[in-house]
């Protein structure tokens, strides 16, 4: 899978969706897509940028990935960055870590989840509750990878 193959299975998966905020869904993994091409640290980026853009395919939509297109690195990284039914989110963040790849997708994931653009539709308490998380999750994954990567795309031009 490519990353045009990528961004086109998103645009179907998440076509008509929005997010809590009321805008597109597909903002999203577009942010995402961007933010993880900032990563300095990867000898080939284009499986990050694959997954950027269909990390929440899975989870958030009835949309169904064929598995011999992603590819053997790709599909470790899909089922990586994909929550199970019922697993905690703690346990499914120490999951991720394993995977590189999943790793720095999910960093960027929860940058974009922290963007005050994201947050201010919300109420103070679930805005509160969302950032702690996110920033208890950013910190595993960090301490895990040994990492304090995060992204710089758009960072402070919000």
């Amino acid at each position: 899978m490519n990353r045009y193959r990528a961004e086109e299975i998103a645009a179907m998966a998440h076509k008509d969706q929005v997010d809590l905020c009321g805008e597109p869904y597909i903002l999203h993994p577009t942010a995402v897509a961007k933010a993880v091409r900032s990563y300095p640290d990867a000898e080939d980026i284009e499986p990050y940028v694959c997954l950027a853009w269909i990390h929440d395919v899975a989870e958030d939509t009835l949309y169904r990935i064929d598995p011999d297109e992603l590819g053997e690195e790709l599909i470790l990284a899909y089922l990586s960055i994909t929550r199970k039914k019922g697993e905690v989110y703690a346990d499914y963040i120490w999951r991720l870590c394993d995977d590189p790849i999943a790793s720095i997708v999910k960093l960027a994931d929860l940058w974009h989840n922290l963007q005050p653009v994201r947050l201010e539709c919300l109420p103070e308490a679930q805005q509160a509750s969302l950032t702690r998380r996110y920033l208890a999750a950013r910190n595993q994954i960090w301490l895990a990878n040994r990492t304090e990567w995060w992204p710089e795309v758009l960072q402070g031009k919000q």
